[in-house]
């Protein structure tokens, strides 16, 4: 309803996000209405820098008790390859009887990032094949040997996954 005592019904998304947005450590109040309550709700927020995951893990637990690794890729980035081996040790961790790689509404990123990823669940050959306008093909192969290999695999996509995560 606002923020810092700025009426904000009638703003646009930008210029909300303008308002709310500042140097890290300032404050900005907000005033927020939800539909199940009878009153609106005052809060205060600290702005600061938030660093969003590429790659995130959770442990799910089936309905007959198997425990499943679910990693949520949210797009292929600088640091991703990074991200992925970390999720991959803590997946390894917990022992899980399968995966779950969610690429639903990613949009995608660096290919190289992607070949990484395939080459956790593909024991060789070519992960993808680019041809460019002249006919000319480029293979990218395999880069590693996957941890995960003998895993049970699912993979997640909608009409939002792009690109890279196409792959």
């Amino acid at each position: 309803l606002s923020i810092d005592k700025k009426e904000a019904t009638s703003l646009s998304l930008p210029e909300a996000v303008s308002l709310i947005r500042g140097p890290k450590g300032s404050s900005v109040t907000l005033v927020l209405y939800r539909e199940n309550e009878t009153k609106p709700k005052e809060i205060s927020l600290t702005r600061d820098t938030i660093i969003v995951k590429t790659a995130d893990l959770t442990m799910k637990q089936t309905k007959s008790g198997k425990e499943v690794a679910y990693i949520r890729l949210s797009g292929f980035g600088e640091k991703t390859n990074r991200e992925w081996d970390e999720v991959v040790s803590n997946t390894l961790s917990s022992a899980p009887q399968g995966v779950i790689v969610d690429v639903r509404n990613n949009p995608g990123g660096f290919l190289e990032s992607a070949v990484y990823i395939a080459s956790e669940f593909i024991g060789e050959g070519v992960v993808v094949m680019q041809e460019d306008a002249r006919g000319q093909r480029q293979e990218m192969k395999v880069l590693r040997p996957g941890k995960m290999l003998k895993l049970p695999l699912v993979v997640l996509i909608n009409k939002g996954s792009a690109s890279a995560s196409e792959i």
